[in-house]
């Protein structure tokens, strides 16, 4: 399995279609993350162990994109998939987050074309939700080893009504890839069943469950298309799917059921 202060990667679900007008369209959405393990079936996680700040932007015709307003310099954003940029920086511990990160939680979309630079200011937030997410359910012990012919039902603590959480995410990263492999909107849920054939055999995976607090900025550079921004506070869980049998195994499972069969018709 990688390092999880490397490979602890969070993704918000945004469906992003664009396209070039007159004035520029585009979605984007910007997060920073307090990103907790929980290691434990029946403790709370309490204590982060990394910090994230988030972007992704889709519009079609720009050259490059990033986030400004770092202390450390511009984050530039990957453009990895079309009109697709994502690009993040992480943080290990909170001195180093907050030593970089502006506490009035303002940040600066720049997106260039061969027509010029649109700025947008995005407003992040300077506070993390009050709820933690956790994972109940004994889902720590049941997805080790998890088997991925069969359905799992994820079960958590819903945030309290006050805590200032607008949206919930559920998603299942995988660890080689470092891709999105199932997602689901959880908001107003505790519970979510992830299907069974999502997960291959024998695969390293993080189930990330996200409380959101967002914020609704109000749209300057950009005239049309769609935003998110927010601070989020996200519980992991690191687990191994259940490998495929070796095939001498599978040859004295299949001896075996047959040597009972014969028995069960001698009988």
């Amino acid at each position: 399995m990688k390092c999880r202060d490397r490979a602890f990667v969070f993704f918000l679900a945004l469906c992003c279609f664009a396209q070039l007008a007159c004035a520029a369209v585009v979605d984007w959405s910007v997060a920073k993350v307090r990103a907790f393990e929980q290691t434990s079936d029946v403790v709370a996680p309490t204590v982060p162990f990394l910090f994230d700040v988030d972007g992704q932007f889709n519009g079609d015709g720009f050259d490059t994109v990033s986030l400004e307003g770092l202390s450390g310099g511009p984050a530039p954003l990957v453009n990895f998939n079309a009109n697709d940029w994502e690009g993040r920086r992480q943080f290990i511990g909170e001195a180093a987050f907050l030593s970089e990160f502006p506490g009035d939680g303002i940040l600066t979309i720049v997106a260039t074309s061969s027509a010029g630079t649109v700025r947008e200011d995005v407003l992040v937030g300077a506070e993390f939700p009050g709820a933690i997410p956790f994972f109940t359910g004994n889902a720590v012990s049941r997805l080790g080893g998890v088997a991925p012919g069969q359905d799992f039902m994820f079960t958590w603590e819903a945030p309290p009504a006050t805590g200032g959480i607008q949206q919930q995410s559920l998603l299942i990263i995988d660890q080689t890839t470092d891709l999105e492999v199932w997602a689901v909107d959880a908001t107003g849920l505790s519970s979510a069943v992830l299907p069974a054939g999502t997960l291959a055999a024998g695969g390293e995976y993080l189930a990330v469950l996200e409380f959101f607090d967002v914020v609704q900025g109000l749209r300057e550079g950009f005239a049309e298309g769609e935003e998110f921004s927010g601070t989020a506070n996200a519980t992991g869980i690191f687990f191994s799917s259940q490998a495929v049998p070796e095939p001498t195994s599978l040859l004295l499972l299949g001896l075996g059921a047959f040597a009972c069969a014969g028995l069960r018709r001698r009988a």
